[in-house]
Order: C-alpha cells, then structure tokens, then sequence
C-alpha cells in the first residue's frame, strides 16, 4: 500500500486534549505524515 492511501485511513476520532501532545511528538520527529502521527496517537493513548 502506498503512503499516500494510507493516509486516508488516518482519521480517527481521538479527545481534543490529545491533539496537543500529539501535535508535539510530531514535531519532535519533525514530519506529520501517516505513521508518525499514528504512532503519536498511540503514544498518547498509553498515557
């Protein structure tokens, strides 16, 4: 699957008080495509 097909599936439903954090790992890894704001997600979500 293509990068950019991936990314369609990318939005999900997460609580706004996520988005912050999330916004900061992936500025941290200086990239916002698909798998990076996944695993961001995901990171947040263990917390």
């Amino acid at each position: 699957m293509k990068e950019k097909e991936k990314t369609k599936a990318l939005f999900v439903r997460i609580p706004v008080s996520w988005l912050d954090k999330v916004k900061a790992i992936a500025k941290r890894d200086c990239c916002t495509d698909a798998s990076v704001i996944r695993r961001a997600i995901k990171e947040t979500a263990e917390f």
